[in-house]
């Protein structure tokens, strides 16, 4: 349509990054905020207190179905969708897949 300009509504695609208090998920979640993106992070109660503009900061436990179903809603029903999502959260544990406790693989 030659001459006719169609004006879309920008909206900045939506991130959330979980593990980002510190290290790689924190400088993950930095860089996808300079990079255009909106979003949230999880991180322990002291960010909760002082966040980071730009980003929201949501509690979660990551070995919790519920909590992290409730994390999931939590961000869709502040930004409509996620469209990336970076899980860094976790922990650390030594060993082979067949030592590892049951208890220790979630």
């Amino acid at each position: 349509m030659s001459g006719t300009s169609f004006l879309l509504p920008l909206v900045r695609p939506t991130a959330l990054v979980t593990g980002a208090p510190s290290g790689i998920g924190k400088e993950t979640a930095l860089a996808l905020v300079a990079a255009g993106f909106r979003g949230g992070r999880h991180g322990p109660g002291h960010l909760t207190r002082h966040p980071t503009p730009g980003r929201d900061v949501f509690d979660l436990d990551v070995v919790s179905d519920k909590s992290v179903t409730a994390l999931v809603q939590q961000v869709i029903d502040r930004y409509g969708r996620i469209d990336v999502l970076v899980s860094k959260a976790g922990i650390g544990s030594i060993g082979t897949a067949e030592e590892t406790p049951g208890s220790c693989a979630w």
